[in-house]
């Protein structure tokens, strides 16, 4: 069989999984029952039928099929794949270039290589740097027309002559730490030329609830808020802040999201990998986070990882887990993305194949970039392989073997390249080792002149906290791309490289701003962009979800096995808190108002019989507890809502409740109903 490259081949994965048949076999005319056309697909997926097919509805189809059943990170990659533009949706141009692109890799894989299949003549249309090549017989599917070739043709890259890949204003940027103050003050300027009107600053209780999710992912005891709001001293609020920085809470909570987001796209799924992989990065994250060491010192750990982890070393070698995400041929590719995309905020995910549409990196660059990993060398040992008895990791180096970069023209050749960073032109020889590889692109991405190092961290870690970020996606910086206030970022940028990249500076910069500390406001549409006016309100990631959970009804039992449920990993079924952040995790690059919720969430919450059970008023619960301790209704009312929603309850919202209680006549169920009430609640999913 003729070889193809590994876009097309890609391509036509993708168009399989959504069940678009290309050609029924060659030199045969499919039938519309075996190739739905691609306009058909669409719409049976744009179910709001509004042209473009969103995230949510392309995972309701996806989801529906059986290689995708519980594989949200497959859904993920594919999704991306389809949204050439990367701007969230797949508009109707974007998957016919796809499915056309499907229909010639179909063809093209003929094992005698002599027809192209349907697209095969305007191959040289559809990729432009590819050489035609003439079949000696004609083939028995006619080409289409040369209008929808034009229609399918790759966006043509942007003239990116002259276009500085480090903005020019960096240099001049003093990179020494910023202030709050400072912030507010160039926020102010902005929004003032904008004649924006700021929010309301926010009141001590939402403020309290605010710090305690975003930095301990859980509710602030009901005893310390009431502590808090009563305190009148001018700084508490910056001491809260420091209070939690220094928590065990806090490095657990960051250890949880990064290893989310760095392996979110991890393509080695092994059974005996998956968990010891998590748990050894979220494990080693969280010392790193505990102990406050550096970004940039954290990132070059996990950039040269090399050894071996065995079940008796997940902690100390967790950083191990990173490039151990993958494992397959095209491994180098992957790595490549994720460092780009972890550490950089940059997708050069489109350059692998062609000049990025959208932006000036080109391919040339992108496989350049992916030489750095071409010796780096992952094993995953189960445990009957291994003189021990338990599964071990490995990543090692190899000293032979070079990446080769497949050639456009020809598929069936490939040529190695040298390593080079794509973001200061610096290579190092193919003759180098590929430790010493790694380490000269570990200095690269960490140099203080790396503008966008220190801008993918602040931007990340703005979006977490304000709800919207400075460039959309996260993932998503680039000199052509659009940047709200970019003298904000880059100023928070060259105060997080004057930190010698503190972690914890940046959130203390960030929560101590006026910006942070403003009432949650909202747009005329979901998508609107509000400038960072007001904190923009989004859902509790299910990390955080539990947490309030638990702090709302009293710690829940989360290790309890379901019952019936199918085993994720290993031989065991997942646990009850691992099955419930699953449903309610979502992707942490993802913008807010992409973030939807769904029916087996809302099930969840209402119906789930050991939740429920803890909404009882029983001696065994903490509502139980409450009421037995206090007589009071109005004072037990206020006590629920502090701790549920993490403030005292309005005047009308204490009537309707008495009102309630005294209508029951019966005092422990009518909390209960209180209860269930606020737990399904808007406000209590809601991070605002």
């Amino acid at each position: 069989m003729k070889p193809i490259t590994p876009m097309i081949r890609c391509l036509a994965f993708l168009l399989g999984i959504l069940g678009i048949t290309a050609t029924a076999s060659y030199g045969e005319e499919p039938t519309p029952k075996s190739a739905p056309s691609s306009d058909a697909i669409f719409k049976r997926i744009d179910r709001d039928s509004d042209g473009r097919i969103s995230k949510s509805e392309y995972e309701a189809f996806a989801g529906m099929l059986p290689r995708f059943k519980d594989n949200k990170q497959a859904i993920q990659q594919a999704f991306n794949r389809f949204d050439g533009n990367q701007d969230g949706h797949i508009d109707n141009l974007e998957f016919d270039r796809m499915s056309a692109l499907s229909r010639f890799a179909k063809g093209f894989a003929k094992p005698d290589g002599e027809k192209f299949g349907k697209l095969g003549k305007f191959f040289p249309k559809l990729m432009p740097n590819s050489k035609p090549e003439t079949p000696e017989k004609k083939p028995a599917v006619q080409g289409i027309s040369e209008e929808v070739a034009r229609k399918h043709r790759f966006p043509a890259a942007p003239d990116s002559e002259g276009v500085a890949v480090i903005p020019p204003e960096w240099a001049s940027v003093p990179k020494t730490a910023t202030s709050a103050a400072e912030i507010d003050a160039l926020l102010k300027a902005a929004q003032a030329e904008d004649e924006l009107k700021p929010a309301k600053p926010c009141s001590d209780e939402i403020f309290a609830r605010r710090v305690w999710i975003d930095l301990c992912g859980t509710l602030p005891p009901d005893t310390e808020l009431r502590q808090f709001v009563a305190d009148r001293s001018p700084t508490k609020r910056a001491e809260l802040i420091d209070r939690l920085l220094a928590s065990p809470e806090f490095a657990q909570r960051q250890a949880k999201a990064w290893r989310e987001i760095m392996l979110s796209r991890a393509t080695a799924q092994n059974a005996f990998l998956v968990r010891p992989r998590e748990q050894g990065l979220e494990s080693w994250l969280t010392d790193q986070f505990q102990k406050n060491r550096d970004w940039a010192s954290i990132t070059r750990d996990l950039l040269t990882a090399e050894g071996t982890m065995t079940p008796q070393e997940t902690r100390e070698k967790g950083n191990l887990g990173f490039l151990l995400a993958h494992l397959r041929e095209e491994g180098p590719v992957e790595r490549a993305n994720d460092v780009a995309r972890v550490f950089l905020g940059i997708n050069i995910q489109c350059s692998q194949c062609h000049d990025a549409p959208n932006d000036v990196w080109k391919r040339d660059q992108f496989h350049q970039f992916a030489a750095f990993f071409g010796r780096t060398n992952g094993q995953a040992l189960p445990p009957q392989l291994t003189k021990s008895g338990g599964f071990e990791l490995r990543l090692s180096s190899r000293g032979f073997g070079d990446y080769r970069q497949p050639d456009l023209d020809d598929p069936k050749v490939t040529h190695a390249v040298e390593p080079a960073f794509f973001l200061n032109g610096k290579s190092v020889s193919s003759r180098t080792s590929d430790l010493d590889r790694r380490k000269s692109l570990a200095d690269w991405v960490t140099d203080p002149a790396n503008y966008y190092f220190p801008a993918a961290f602040v931007n990340r870690t703005w979006h977490d906290l304000m709800g919207q970020t400075f460039v959309s996606p996260v993932d998503n910086l680039g000199p052509l791309q659009d940047v709200t206030y970019p003298e904000v970022l880059n100023r928070l940028a060259a105060g997080f490289v004057g930190s010698n990249f503190d972690i914890r500076s940046v959130f203390r910069v960030i929560m101590n701003t006026e910006a942070y500390q403003r009432e949650f406001q909202l747009g005329a549409t979901p998508e609107e962009h509000l400038n960072f006016a007001g904190v923009r309100p989004a859902p509790l990631r299910g990390s955080d979800l539990w947490g309030a959970l638990n702090r709302a009804l009293g710690p829940i039992n989360g290790e309890m096995r379901l019952p019936g449920a199918t085993p994720s990993v290993g031989r065991f079924p997942p646990s009850f808190r691992s099955a419930f952040e699953q449903l309610f995790n979502f992707d942490l690059s993802k913008p807010v108002d992409e973030v939807e919720a769904t029916v087996p969430q809302a099930l969840m919450l209402m119906n789930n019989s050991m939740l429920n059970g803890y909404m009882k008023a029983t001696r065994f619960t903490n509502l139980g507890r409450m009421l037995q301790q206090t007589t009071d209704n109005r004072v037990a009312v206020r006590t629920l809502y502090e701790r549920t929603l993490g403030r005292r309850p309005t005047d009308r919202e204490m009537n309707t409740c008495l009102d309630h209680i005294r209508a029951m006549q019966d005092r422990a169920a009518a909390f209960e109903d209180l209860q269930w009430s606020l737990i399904n609640s808007t406000e209590f999913r809601t991070r605002r």
